[in-house]
């Protein structure tokens, strides 16, 4: 959890300098602390964004963010793991503070700055049957916000295009970076540090809303996304027409069984319009990951209530340990790229630590 402190003189006469990381201080750790912060703020004299870190400053995070000139939380947890931060869930009404759609949140109780990460969720899906995945980020330091952008209904007529959606999209962008940190209190939001996620055709979504604005994301993350042209009426048009060029790391996971029909029912993520094509017009950095024994919807919570909407994919022989190499990787790419932590991408192309058969490629 980091924060900025105010400085608590202009007029000083000596400044010492110490790095303490123990919840309680002796009288001169404390004097130290406060020297740091006052030779940091004498850089931030204009920074509006110090009026709201003043209730925080016996924060012990925010003195170990001082010394890594850091702003937000870094996780140190294993990422396969859950994280050692409190979950706290809240479901924010369409409307509700002005949200431009339902919004379901995800985020650590513990004060603090966190970084961001937006979810998509996948065609005919609701937001909360990916809990499992979203509760987990969020307890590795991130504040996860899951928009639902129509009624999850299992009907596949009548809901918006993919281009639709993406509209909607850049409102729950700008609803989120403004206005989501007044409803969570003391656990901070924080913009510049904002990913995007997405599974199916959300992650299509994804890749269409930074597609016309990626300034609005430093990463970009997709589950077994799919650029499919628009259910059974199709007339959509396919994002993937040429190189992408975002100026940010991409993650890209696909499944082995996504390309094979189920039954009677077609591929979920069929060849020509699945992972292959998201990576291969993905610039540097960017990770391309293939879950070879697993499905297009193992992804979601074992408990989903969806019926059908959820059974028309294949799917593989565990699918707890699927979503546990989801949850571990989304979380060290997003520490990686949002919390600045480099180390955590070498997680991605580490085949031997995968709970489950993958196969990787990166550049």
């Amino acid at each position: 959890m980091h924060r900025h402190f105010y400085f608590l003189s202009l007029a000083l006469v000596t400044l010492v300098m110490a790095c303490d990381s123990g919840s309680s201080k002796s009288n001169n750790q404390s004097n130290n602390v406060n020297n740091i912060n006052n030779i940091n703020n004498l850089n931030n004299l204009n920074n509006v964004s110090n009026i709201n870190n003043i209730n925080n400053i016996n924060n012990i995070n925010n003195i170990n963010n001082v010394n890594n000139q850091n702003p937000v939380y870094v996780g140190t947890q294993d990422v396969f793991s859950p994280g050692n931060l409190t979950v706290q869930f809240r479901e924010v009404a369409q409307d509700e503070a002005g949200a431009p759609v339902l919004v379901r949140v995800w985020y650590p109780q513990e004060p603090g700055t966190y970084a961001v990460v937006i979810f998509q969720h996948g065609f005919l899906m609701s937001s909360d049957w990916y809990s499992t995945l979203l509760s987990h980020l969020a307890s590795h330091g991130f504040v996860v916000a899951a928009p639902q952008m129509y009624a999850a209904d299992g009907l596949p007529l009548g809901k918006p295009t993919a281009a639709e959606e993406a509209v909607t999209a850049v409102e729950v962008h700008a609803w989120v970076t403004t206005q989501l940190g007044t409803l969570l209190g003391q656990t901070v939001p924080y913009a510049q540090r904002l990913g995007y996620a997405g599974h199916s055709r959300g992650g299509k979504v994804q890749w269409l809303v930074l597609s016309g604005n990626p300034s609005l994301a430093q990463a970009v993350a997709g589950v077994d996304p799919v650029d499919g042209t628009g259910g059974p009426l199709g007339g959509e048009e396919r994002i993937v027409d040429g190189p992408f060029n975002f100026p940010f790391p991409s993650y890209v996971l696909g499944t082995g069984l996504g390309p094979e029909g189920s039954g009677f029912n077609s591929a979920c993520a069929p060849e020509g319009d699945n992972s292959v094509q998201f990576y291969g017009a993905s610039a540097a950095p960017a990770w391309h990951v293939i879950a070879t024994e697993y499905g297009h919807n193992d992804v979601l919570d074992a408990d989903a209530s969806c019926g059908m909407t959820c059974s028309v994919c294949a799917a593989g022989p565990t699918p707890a340990l699927f979503l546990q190499l989801v949850s571990g990787h989304l979380t060290a790419f997003f520490r990686g790229a949002l919390q600045q932590d480099a180390a955590a991408f070498s997680t991605l192309s580490d085949t031997v630590a995968a709970p489950v058969a993958i196969t990787v490629e990166n550049r």
